[in-house]
């Protein structure tokens, strides 16, 4: 953990991580989307030390029923004050602040569990702070209607709209979740009424009475809200890290290592393997004979990659084993296990934006490269493959020889029924 520079006395921070993910699936079938390892550490343990590089050790964390001991052991042993609060039902963020708001006695900063590259936007917002001042970290965005959208006069903040139906947003400035609140914002959270946009009544309440801020980053950084969100993530992610080969691991000499790769302890790296970095591999992985992983992909712990796989762009969860294959643009959950000549399509013939259904919405995901993603305990047969912008939940198993396309929920078995049919010659 990085010692802060300067450090907050009085300032806490809330950390909001009790909704259902519900747009996180199948990722989040088994645990808070903040909870996802990237390059090792869950997505929430980066939050906290992003904070703690600005000061800020002092932790709320808001947690759904029966979720406390999961956030516990991950956190285990990071040096941070850790209070906890159970939001008892899934209503809004307004409702998840109230149930902590017994823990809050000071100014503070609210923000969502999931933001692991938010050191230098942490560092803007709590510059200059004036006491009563309300303060949000703002940014355009190409999906503005799918946030809290913010309505400007001058650089305060006129009007906060969650939500708004596309077309009808204000503008293209939207929140990132982050906020510096002063201490009597609690008074407001208390008066707005019950809903799930009670949090953006109150600071509509708040601003009117003293004024709010629109504190802008220039960029958009990558934010956990769909699952194929972590694509842009872990570019983030890999783009920052410097190569370096941990002690222990066993690389070929004839296997090609270019640019900012990072292997773990462990891992050993077979003949003829080529990695492009930027790309993170973790601890006790196993890098078979003339695998190819490209740029931006993350390899977490305990993961085997068998003979003449290739990777590009992906993220593939611990424990998983891949025996052969083309897997692009993809998020593959925890401890699956994929067949040989597995083939993941990424690309529309027409080369136009992917799309992806998630409940009875389809989501046009704004890219033109993007492959699958499949959760927890999943299993392929051989030669099974995927359309691009396929979802497959957790637990399923996946007959051989199967294209797979659309939503397939958790828990389910797909196969292709063939006729197989013999005659004498």
């Amino acid at each position: 953990m990085a010692k802060p520079k300067k450090t907050h006395k009085k300032l806490k921070a809330v950390i909001m991580a009790a909704g259902e993910s519900s747009r996180f699936k199948p990722l989040s079938d088994n645990r808070h989307k903040s909870l996802t390892k990237i390059g090792g550490q869950p997505a929430i343990l980066k939050t906290i030390e992003n904070l703690a590089k600005n000061g800020v050790s002092d932790i709320i964390i808001i947690h759904a029923p029966g979720e406390r001991q999961k956030f516990e052991s991950a956190l285990k042993g990071i040096g941070n004050k850790i209070q906890y609060a159970e939001q008892k039902n899934p209503k809004g963020t307004g409702n998840a602040l109230k149930s902590a708001i017994h823990l809050i006695n000071s100014d503070f900063i609210l923000m969502n569990a999931s933001h692991e590259d938010s050191e230098k936007s942490l560092k803007k917002l709590l510059s200059g702070l004036s006491q009563k001042s309300l303060k949000l970290l703002t940014t355009e965005s190409k999906r503005p209607w799918e946030y809290a959208v913010v309505e400007l006069k001058g650089k305060k903040i006129k009007n906060i709209v969650e939500k708004p139906k596309p077309g009808d947003e204000s503008s293209n400035l939207r929140t990132l979740g982050i906020y510096f609140i002063p201490e009597e914002f609690k008074k407001y959270i208390e008066r707005a009424p019950e809903g799930p946009y009670s949090l953006i009544d109150a600071f509509n309440m708040y601003a009117k009475d003293f004024g709010a801020e629109s504190v802008p980053i220039s960029e958009e950084p990558a934010s956990i809200k769909y699952a194929f969100d972590m694509l842009d993530v872990i570019t983030q992610f890999t783009n920052r890290q410097k190569r370096t080969i941990a002690k222990g691991a066993a690389i070929s000499k004839n296997a090609q290592l270019n640019g900012a790769v990072v292997v773990g302890r462990g891992t050993r790296i077979m003949e003829n393997a080529v990695i492009h970095g930027p790309v993170y591999i973790g601890e006790n992985c196993f890098i078979g004979n003339n695998v190819v992983i490209r740029e931006n992909s993350i390899i977490e712990n305990n993961v085997q990659l068998g003979t003449n796989t290739e990777v590009k762009h992906s993220h593939i969860g611990e424990g998983t084993h891949i025996h052969s294959g083309y897997v692009g643009d993809s998020v593959i959950g925890e401890n699956c296990r994929v067949g040989a000549g597995f083939i993941t399509g990424n690309r529309r013939i027409d080369r136009g934006n992917i799309k992806f259904v998630l409940g009875d919405k389809i989501i046009d995901s704004q890219k033109t490269y993007l492959g699958c993603v499949i959760g927890d305990e999943t299993k392929t047969g051989i030669y099974a493959s995927t359309m691009p912008g396929t979802i497959i939940g957790s637990n399923c198993i996946i007959g051989s020889n199967t294209e797979v396309k659309g939503t397939i929920p958790a828990n389910s078995k797909v196969y292709s029924e063939k006729k197989i049919v013999i005659k004498l010659i």
